[in-house]
Order: structure tokens, then C-alpha cells, then sequence
């Protein structure tokens, strides 16, 4: 069944036949994401994994990203980061007085930040300001401007929404704050890259040293690598 939402138009699939012809026969078809104006500049033109349509340049990024952070090489040093931030979680819940409420949900998403922000980054940027804004600020906005507009729907009325809502605004200065967070955390790596040992190296120094061995690698590419890892932590965080 097709519906139309706006000029977007949905296909509702109620039958498994048809399902597994979508998602297992003709899944190159379907494969590449719907895609809208925030997506698009968060992702610096679709150069990311996510949000990049299915071909050539979805491959080799998503080579990357699963050889250099899912490869086996680094899953020792994951399960060592979880120990190591379960263990700190236990000694905050058990240095808690008796019948002392506690946000677990504050504390469950601390623990992720930590584990995901230090096995990628070496460190956790979470309450590192940038210009005043701390990176979960930051990537909470990510989020919103991920999930598009009005003007995404009925394109025709696009200029007016995006007038009157400030949304063009609002996604460059998210998108200037989370650019410049990438920024630092790849300059650190760039400094930092010739003085770790190979079992050191983070997922960030695995890019960083494949931009200095591959000129066709550029930062950029780096940056909508990080991107991938960044949205893992809400759903990417550092």
C-alpha cells in the first residue's frame, strides 16, 4: 500500500512474501536511507556510513568502519573499558547511603558515554565545552536536526517554514558545533598519533593514520566516520 505524506511517499508492507522480496532479494534496492536537508549537512553530503546511498562509496566506508572499530582486534580492549566503567558504576551505587534515590537512567548513559567515548577517542568528551556547549548538548540537537522539518514534507512551502521556524539557522550552528568538536578531537590524534604504541591506538588514530597513508582519505572523511560512532552512543557518544 502506497501512502503519500506530503510529496513523500511511504510504502506500507503488510505481507512477509513481500517483505523478504524487499529486504533479502531486492535489498540493493531499498537499501539506501531516506534521506532530508539535515541528514545531509550533518553528514557532509552523505560521505558517512549511515546515510550514504548504497554503491561503491557505502562499501569503502563501511570497510573502514567495521575493520578499524567492530574488527577483532579491538574487542579485547572494549570488554576491558566495560569492566573497568561497571566497576566505577558499583563503587558510586554501593557509596550511596541507604534508601538514597538515584537516577539510573543518568548513570546508564554515563557508563556508555565512557565505555564508547574512550575505546573510540581515548577519552570521554561528554563534559568537554565547546564555546560553552557540551558535546551530549551538542548531539542531542544532532538528533532533532536528523529528524528533518516541515519543509522536508511539503517542499513547496519550504522557504516560508524554514523562515519562520529559524530552522536554517539552527542546523548550521549545530552542525558549526558538532563540526568543531570533530575538529578537535582529530587534532589531538594527529598530535598524539606518532607517540602511542600500535595497541594504544583508538579508532580515531586508525583514521587518522589512514588519511596519511591514503591522500584519497581526507578529513572530511574522517569526520563523517565519527559521525557513525557518534549516533551509536544515542541510539554514537564520544
Amino acid at each position: 500500500m502506497l501512502i503519500n505524506a506530503g510529496a513523500k511517499p511511504f510504502l506500507v508492507v503488510s505481507s512477509s512474501d513481500i517483505a523478504v522480496e524487499i529486504l533479502k532479494t531486492q535489498h540493493n534496492i531499498f537499501a539506501t536511507r531516506a534521506s532530508n536537508k539535515g541528514t545531509k549537512r550533518i553528514s557532509y553530503n552523505f560521505l558517512d556510513v549511515t546515510f550514504s546511498p548504497h554503491g561503491n562509496h557505502w562499501r569503502e566506508m563501511r570497510k573502514v568502519f567495521v575493520t578499524e572499530y567492530l574488527g577483532s582486534k579491538r574487542a579485547g580492549r572494549f570488554n576491558q573499558l566495560l569492566r573497568m566503567e561497571i566497576d566505577g558504576l558499583n563503587n558510586i551505587l554501593s557509596s550511596n547511603p541507604l534508601n538514597t534515590q538515584v537516577n539510573l537512567n543518568d548513570m546508564f548513559l554515563a557508563l556508555v558515554y565512557g565505555v564508547v567515548g574512550k575505546f573510540a577517542f581515548g577519552k570521554s568528551y561528554k563534559e568537554d565545552p565547546f564555546n560553552g556547549v557540551t558535546l551530549k548538548e551538542v548531539i542531542d540537537e544532532t538528533m532533532t536536526m536528523f529528524a528533518g522539518s516541515a519543509a522536508d514534507v511539503f517542499p513547496t512551502y519550504g522557504l516560508i517554514v524554514y523562515m519562520l521556524s529559524g530552522w536554517n539557522g539552527r542546523l548550521e550552528k549545530c552542525f558549526g558545533y558538532l563540526d568543531g568538536y570533530f575538529q578537535t578531537i582529530m587534532d589531538e590524534h594527529f598530535e598524539t598519533l606518532k607517540e602511542v604504541s600500535e595497541d594504544e591506538k583508538d579508532y580515531a588514530h586508525s583514521l587518522v593514520q589512514l588519511s596519511l597513508e591514503d591522500p584519497r582519505f581526507t578529513e572530511i572523511h574522517i569526520k563523517a566516520l565519527l559521525i557513525v560512532q557518534d549516533r551509536r552512543v544515542q541510539g554514537p557518544l564520544l
